[in-house]
């Protein structure tokens, strides 16, 4: 999937290894690589939903029109999608990543 980003700032934050570690820990920024890798190497956002550890959820509330995917409980990476339907996760092959956050 192509991916975007929110700002400059989340960007520069999770291509660069030693600030995501400096920013969200050592064992965090492992995992935070690990899924920006899968989202990148997917065709679509049904790729994700077949991995069942990245745990992909539609959100609501304030959050409507975001989905999630798990990091390190408490932590998801929030994005929004850039294309495609919502009701369908196979065609939706462009995101924003908005944050990195605990939500709940």
């Amino acid at each position: 999937m192509k991916i975007s980003y929110r700002s400059r700032k989340m960007q520069k934050i999770l291509e660069d290894e030693k600030k995501l570690v400096n920013k969200y820990g050592y064992k965090q920024a492992i995992k935070i690589t690990q899924r920006i890798n899968e989202l990148e190497a997917a065709m679509t956002l049904n790729d994700i939903q077949n991995i069942k550890a990245a745990g992909l959820h539609c959100l609501s509330g304030k959050y409507k029109n975001s989905y999630a995917i798990k990091v390190i409980n408490p932590y998801r990476i929030r994005f929004t999608a850039d294309n495609g339907m919502k009701e369908d996760m196979n065609s939706i092959t462009e995101i924003t990543v908005i944050e990195i956050i605990d939500y709940h």
